[in-house]
């Protein structure tokens, strides 16, 4: 049987299947067994040795804590053979004595772009025994905790806007719905090159799609579902701010999306697809002509080239963990999402020392996004390599080491 809850002083019967004995010239003999605490089983010795067993009933008061208890048989041939005992799973027989309360107040967030995941919770009710979420809009995924006290919500493409309603459950009935209303938005907010179209600057109060028709290059933190730049625009996110995108950015025609140094582009949806190029600034600190810099590309088709023009040709490395040491690379060569490289200084920068220039590359390409992996050699156990952040974005590295603590120590520069 499956799990049973029922009200109090409601008996409740648990059945199961025939069972052929492993040793067809022997008896089968059932005993079924119980637990407070589904650790230590005990036999049960009246009505305890038929295929099915009836839980007697318990009465538990309105107001007071569920009754639990726990039910498992026994399966054996009468003359017992060694290997030929078998249980059941443990059934677990809940008995309550009053319908659950309506569930708190559902918490989370309330607008959301299509394409996209949300978490939602409650707090947890008295004597419930699970919770059923369910909702009125459409395109809706919900994936439950194993308490059942949060949902993750994935909201398709299509999803429309509706209530999100949880109710809590025991054997004695259920409560009424706790709702609440998500939006998925609808809004398209549109930059003309002096003010947006809805009067508010994209934040992440509500949800919804921009489109940059004209110049901007205001020291602002956008958040939205999707982002078109579109027409001869140049959009310029300073430096320090957020462009914060659920889905997907497209750069077309003309236009032009640039970062600035130490500007981020976050996106939420992994499966998002970005349709062209955006212009990408890390600025080095002070450098010499013989100093080297650790760079990774936040861009699809990077040139090694390209991050360094004035560089020597032959002043590009990347590090070969199989051979522990510096390997060169061709100028000519497209940076791997994933892989570090260390190029020197430019050329007609001072040296020796002190440091006097600093150097700003400026990567082009589409911005990647989504799942990226890059292989790591494992020669030993102190086997070095150079990896790198694929984002146009920073990432957060004690997160990044711990995620990856098994093969992973070290520093990251």
């Amino acid at each position: 049987s499956a799990d049973v809850r029922v009200c109090s002083n409601t008996a409740s019967t648990i059945t199961a299947t025939n069972l052929i004995s492993c040793n067809v010239n022997t008896n089968t003999v059932y005993q079924w067994q119980s637990s407070l605490d589904n650790i230590t089983f005990t036999n049960i010795t009246t009505g305890g040795t038929a295929r099915d067993y009836t839980a007697p009933a318990v009465v538990v008061a309105a107001g007071a804590a569920n009754n639990v208890r726990y039910f498992r048989r026994v399966f054996k041939p009468s003359t017992l053979v060694v290997g030929c005992e078998f249980f059941s799973n443990v059934v677990t027989v809940t008995t309550s004595g009053v319908a659950p309360a309506r569930p708190g107040a559902i918490t989370g967030d309330l607008s959301q772009c299509s394409s996209s995941t949300a978490t939602y919770s409650i707090p947890a009710v008295f004597n419930a025994v699970s919770y059923n979420w369910t909702t009125t809009g459409s395109g809706w995924t919900f994936t439950p905790a194993a308490n059942g006290l949060s949902v993750l919500v994935t909201f398709s493409a299509g999803a429309t806007s509706g209530n999100l309603q949880v109710a809590a459950t025991n054997g004695c009935g259920t409560s009424t719905l706790r709702v609440a209303t998500v939006t998925i938005s609808s809004v398209v907010n549109t930059w003309n090159g002096s003010v947006w179209s809805t009067g508010l600057t994209p934040t992440n109060t509500l949800k919804q799609r921009i489109i940059f028709s004209g110049n901007f290059n205001e020291n602002v933190d956008l958040v939205a579902c999707s982002c078109l730049v579109s027409g001869s625009s140049a959009v310029t996110i300073s430096e320090n701010r957020t462009l914060f995108i659920t889905n997907d950015v497209e750069v077309v025609g003309g236009s032009v999306l640039t970062l600035e140094n130490n500007a981020s582009l976050v996106q939420d949806n992994n499966s998002a697809l970005n349709v062209g190029n955006i212009e990408y600034k890390r600025r080095t600190t002070m450098i010499n002509k013989f100093d080297y810099t650790y760079w990774s590309s936040p861009v699809f088709n990077q040139r090694l080239l390209d991050v360094s023009p004035n560089t020597l040709f032959d002043k590009f490395f990347s590090f070969n963990a199989s051979t522990d040491t510096w390997q060169q690379e061709s100028t000519a060569n497209s940076m791997l999402p994933g892989k570090g490289y260390i190029i020197r200084g430019p050329q007609f920068f001072p040296s020796p020392n002190p440091p006097s220039g600093t150097h700003v590359a400026i990567f082009k390409g589409r911005p990647n996004n989504g799942v990226i992996g890059i292989a790591i050699p494992f020669i030993s156990s102190e086997t070095s390599n150079l990896i790198g952040n694929p984002y146009p974005s920073a990432i957060d590295a004690d997160l990044f080491l711990a995620a990856n603590n098994l093969i992973l120590d070290g520093t990251l520069y």
